[in-house]
């Protein structure tokens, strides 16, 4: 129920037939943070209106208790005589009035309406500023997607190459990987000294084992079941390219004219974008310090330990710029040789889809 003009004393204060601009927001904030008196500041309705009167949220105000005068609260112009230090400066749309009110001072429908309207707007701005800041750089970001193309293509290679054609080896990654990277070997205690250190003896043998860690294995996106670089930078650039405009006005059109879904799903599709590029530029990474030296050593003297749950070798070749330019896994019966292009070791860490500045979502 809307408030009746004639229940109100006269006083003077602005007409707001639609909602104030920001600068009219700003001026209040201002005015409230140097003096904490919401209720001297001559363009703000100061009451009595009723709770159920509607409103909508224009800005969360906090007023200053040591800028108070005396030191107490301000009062609420919607549930007088009651007083608040944290409330919202609101618009009543349908009174044309702008009031600053506490928290819990609206009638509950009143307060959920207006909760609902501020939630959609906040969403609506964070959207629209950032659409209007990423749709602009979409050029750049397909080609930075190209750039990465090469290293995605080698390390798919490799993968496939390596599940196929190397599954022996492959299914031991990918057990190191789920028992979450650790290398280590419970070793049997041969000829164990009486009174010297014991090992372990599990339940019905009299076997003494003791653990033995080769330490962290590195590059653990190797042991992933299925890993597919390539295929996820074409989803990225599918994703991207229908939303490349030629023009200023095209953008804006592309961002307001279709609705409030298609500018959420706008939104939400450009930014997975940079997380998954961020992902694919970040496993591609993983992968390579798979083959550093120290690393490659360290699994090969576990995979060789005569108690290791594999019993393989491995062994790489490097170029002349200490690149990896090959790798060998050899059991007795198995032989996986792989012979990698240049790709494989283009610079990639400096690429990502460079992104605005955003608030971040709820």
């Amino acid at each position: 129920m809307a408030t009746d003009k004639a229940d109100l004393p006269l006083q003077r204060h602005r007409v707001f037939a639609s909602r104030p601009d920001r600068a009219f927001i700003d001026a209040v904030r201002a005015h409230v943070a140097t003096t904490g008196q919401p209720e001297t500041f001559v363009d703000l309705h100061l009451g009595p209106i009723r709770k159920d009167e509607p409103f909508h949220k224009l800005a969360q105000i906090e007023i200053p208790r040591l800028r108070r005068p005396a030191g107490d609260m301000a009062p609420c112009p919607m549930c007088q005589p009651n007083k608040f230090l944290d409330g919202w400066l609101v618009h009543f749309f349908e009174f044309r009035a702008a009031a600053i009110i506490g928290h819990c001072c609206a009638a509950a429908a009143t307060k959920a309406e207006a909760d609902r309207e501020w939630a959609e707007r906040q969403a609506r701005d964070r959207e629209e500023s950032y659409l209007l800041e990423a749709l602009p750089r979409l050029p750049d970001w397909l080609n930075t997607t190209s750039l990465a193309r090469a290293a995605c293509e080698e390390a798919q290679r490799f993968f496939r190459a390596l599940r196929s054609e190397g599954a022996l080896f492959h299914q031991a990654l990918r057990q190191v990987r789920a028992h979450g990277g650790r290398l280590f070997v419970a070793e049997v205690m041969q000829n164990a000294l009486p009174g010297g250190p014991s090992g372990i003896t599990t339940r019905g043998s009299t076997v003494q084992t003791r653990d033995v860690d080769f330490g962290q294995l590195d590059g653990l996106t190797i042991g992933l079941a299925d890993y597919n670089p390539l295929r996820a930078l074409l989803q990225i650039r599918a994703a991207l390219e229908p939303h490349v405009q030629p023009d200023d006005e095209a953008l804006i059109t592309h961002i307001s004219a279709h609705g409030p879904e298609h500018r959420q799903t706008t939104y939400r599709t450009l930014r997975k974008a940079a997380r998954d590029f961020a992902s694919i530029i970040a496993n591609l990474q993983d992968l390579r310090h798979f083959f550093s030296a120290a690393n490659i050593d360290r699994l090969g003297r576990w995979a060789a330990h005569p108690d290791s749950p594999v019993g393989f070798t491995v062994r790489m070749t490097i170029d002349d710029h200490k690149r990896p330019t090959s790798i060998i896994f050899q059991t007795k019966q198995r032989f996986f040789h792989h012979k990698f292009a240049a790709p494989m070791w283009m610079p990639v860490t400096h690429l990502a889809l460079e992104e605005p500045a955003a608030e971040p979502d709820p």
